[in-house]
């Protein structure tokens, strides 16, 4: 997986700063791709310049159907404990 340091933003869900992104693909995040924060797994979409923004109503909808999404949300416990992190306390 790949860590790909970003403009620093906030998470609309819980506040949390959010300033790196990682995952599987290999390159950094384009316009569009979206981001799950591992604190409390709101969905954001990245803009072109790096920075997030919040869902629309019509994306949020096609979002959370979406299994990358869903098993990602399932997974952050787990990812939490491997890195020794609990949620709210970044």
């Amino acid at each position: 997986m790949l860590t790909t340091a970003t403009p620093e933003s906030r998470c609309h869900g819980c506040g949390h700063t959010l300033d790196a992104v990682r995952g599987p693909g290999g390159r950094p995040p384009r316009a569009g791709d979206i981001s799950i924060c591992i604190d409390c797994g709101a969905v954001h979409i990245f803009n072109a310049d790096g920075t997030i923004r919040i869902p629309t109503p019509e994306e949020s909808k096609k979002l959370e159907c979406l299994q990358g999404v869903i098993l990602t949300r399932k997974m952050l416990p787990i990812y939490r404990a491997e890195i020794g992190m609990r949620a709210g306390h970044a």
